[in-house]
């Protein structure tokens, strides 16, 4: 369903998906504002991360609701960026 979306999704392992979104802290507070708790994925990345880009870890396990909704609702906190003072 995130292809859909033009989304790409990387390494799944067992019950975790890694999705790239343009602003991690933007993609985690959207998707909580939801009820869907993500992980963020630079915490795991062997590189370090330069940037508000790179990946969020959903365990798709845990997912209960329809997944379409939540399909569509990680395609948006996927290309979320985070309000800052240069967004006036």
């Amino acid at each position: 369903r995130l292809a859909e979306h033009g989304i790409t999704v990387q390494g799944s392992d067992g019950l975790n998906i890694w999705v790239p979104v343009r602003d991690e802290a933007a993609a985690v507070l959207r998707l909580a504002s939801h009820g869907i708790a993500v992980t963020p994925g630079s915490p795991f990345s062997v590189e370090p991360v330069s940037g508000p880009a790179g990946h969020v870890r959903v365990t798709t396990g845990l997912i209960r609701r329809d997944h379409a909704e939540v399909a569509d609702l990680i395609a948006e906190a996927a290309a979320a960026v985070a309000w800052t003072a240069q967004h006036r």
